[in-house]
């Protein structure tokens, strides 16, 4: 009797807080889900929607501390919610957690196996891609058809430098699913076309007339832009690449004037450091930033060569880390308010956080964290002051090059909203060049400008003064990209297993009549810095 009225009981609670959701009164419905929770802690459900309503109401801690409460209740077996937990760990950026969790599953049971194509990815996005392979590897032995695993296991191949098996994962897939326009797209950017290979572009075509989704068609514009690409027919490739980025864009909420608003704000945000500014300090961390697709990843691997470095990829743990602080969300271009409100508090408490909550990833007491995420970018002031042992190396590259390098990537979900649209693409690279060249005037012994092509022209010496920025002793081998086997996570994956090479320096050229409205707004921003390297080195 006493269990019927716990039940009911609870029945209760839960509807009342659905009820409350569905009038839209959020606060009476987390504490509604709160109340339940303190008596039954292991309600799961529970506890994962009131850690998303109070995402939605901005309280990032709270949140994040009832996704991490989350893991215990996942963990009696209840392998089926799995993937609900480790996708609430991913928004707050709590990796190792969800290593953990994922590492502690029962990998042949039904329930990880369903899930294993989401398992799959949230492993490779923690930075575990040899786990990622091994999880996909255990479910094909029981699903061997099953689509998305297929393609998951493909990316995951390709992350780990297994090329020629992650085009065969992608092939499959596409036996299986004709039309599976991720697929297609993956296919064309891991390997090229073999001439003796069925005609891809063809294949892609013909998928293309079929698919009715408008969010796929992207990917099969930007698979078919490929295809043409590296068959040198470069007015039909263009024509895919258009209409693909005009598609995309429409799905984005980017907001240029909310960019251009805080690049202003961060140009008079830092006078000259003053002298001696880092002093005797030693090295704590390491951020590469700036446009994707600029060499970022090649300076990345060169770092990782060094013993005293560790690669960690791509990680959102300071904006996580100034989220703490604000007890709040930041986007990838902070608004005025949560840069207003983050002048007013103790940076060096983001600092601290952040250094802590990488420590993790190092495999010895001695090796630093290299943080590679291009979308530190615009958090680099904020970097500076919370870390002042922080270097910065900062990836620039010549703009036409730069702009064309993004506009021909597809990015995930909302990320580098700029790329999709020529004027955009030039107003973000000027407020990118200004910014980078002001923080490499203003705060020289914390950030420093690398420039592509002199990285891939003379690797040995630009990589020599890379180290010498960083304070650290410099071998030649640090600079041969190909020495460092681990996996890559990024759309450099296969790129950065060859020899550097210059061959992608004037790479828009083809397109040259296609990208005047580019090339005339760049000009037309960026005024005489356009040929010029004026920023201190």
């Amino acid at each position: 009797m006493i269990c019927i009225m716990q039940k009911e009981s609870f029945e209760i609670r839960w509807t009342k807080a659905r009820q409350l959701e569905a009038s839209g009164d959020v606060p009476a419905a987390i504490e509604t889900y709160e109340a339940i929770l303190k008596d039954e802690p292991n309600r799961l459900y529970a506890r994962l929607r009131v850690s998303t309503l109070l995402q939605m109401q901005d309280k990032y801690r709270r949140a994040r501390q009832h996704a991490v409460d989350a893991v215990e209740s996942v963990r009696h077996s209840r392998w089926n919610d799995l993937p609900y937990v480790t996708s609430k760990l991913l928004t707050f950026d709590e990796q190792q957690l969800l290593l953990e969790v994922i590492r502690g599953a029962d990998w042949k049971h039904r329930d990880v196996i369903t899930a294993s194509p989401m398992l799959v990815q949230h492993l490779w996005l923690a930075g575990s891609v040899d786990e990622a392979v091994r999880l996909a590897e255990t479910a094909l032995q029981v699903a061997p058809s099953h689509l998305q695993l297929n393609y998951a296991y493909g990316i995951a191949l390709g992350y780990a430098g297994r090329l020629d098996e992650a085009a065969a994962a992608f092939e499959k897939c596409l036996v299986i699913d004709p039309g599976y326009a991720a697929a297609h797209w993956s296919l064309a950017y891991t390997r090229k076309r073999a001439g003796t290979e069925v005609d891809r572009a063809s294949r892609i075509e013909a998928a293309s007339r079929r698919e009715e989704k408008a969010q796929e068609k992207p990917f099969l514009h930007y698979a078919a832009f490929k295809e043409l690409h590296d068959a040198s027919q470069y007015d039909a490739a263009w024509a895919h690449l258009a209409e693909g980025a005009r598609i995309k864009r429409g799905s984005l909420d980017y907001d240029a004037l909310r960019e251009a608003e805080l690049a202003e704000w961060l140009l008079g945000r830092h006078g000259k450091e003053p002298v001696n500014d880092m002093g005797n300090k030693d090295l704590e961390a390491v951020f590469i930033v700036g446009m994707p697709r600029t060499g970022t990843t090649v300076l990345d691997r060169m770092l990782g060569n060094h013993p005293a470095l560790i690669s960690a990829g791509e990680l959102s743990d300071f904006r996580s880390a100034l989220n703490h602080v604000l007890d709040g969300f930041i986007g990838a271009v902070p608004s005025m308010a949560s840069l207003r409100r983050l002048q007013q508090s103790d940076l060096s408490e983001a600092g601290h956080h952040y250094l802590a909550k990488t420590r993790w990833r190092a495999n010895a007491p001695h090796e630093v964290v290299v943080d590679k995420h291009p979308e530190n970018f615009f958090l680099s002031a904020l970097i500076m002051d919370a870390i002042p042992s922080a270097r910065i190396l900062c990836m620039r590259r010549n703009p036409m090059d730069a702009c064309f390098s993004n506009l021909k990537e597809l990015f995930a979900n909302q990320s580098y909203g700029y790329s999709y649209d020529l004027i955009e693409l030039a107003d973000h690279y000027d407020r990118f060049y200004r910014l980078s060249c002001h923080w490499a005037a203003t705060r020289p012994s914390q950030f420093m400008l690398v420039d592509y092509e002199d990285l891939v022209s003379d690797p040995d010496a630009e990589a020599r003064r890379v180290f010498g920025f960083l304070g650290l002793q410099y071998r030649s081998e640090y600079a041969d990209i190909t020495r460092n086997n681990s996996a890559v996570t990024t759309a450099s994956a296969s790129q950065v297993r060859e020899p550097l090479s210059m061959r992608n320096i004037g790479a828009w050229k083809p397109y040259a009549e296609h990208l005047v409205p580019l090339k005339d707004r760049l000009r037309s921003v960026m005024l005489e810095s356009w040929s010029t390297k004026d920023c201190a080195r």
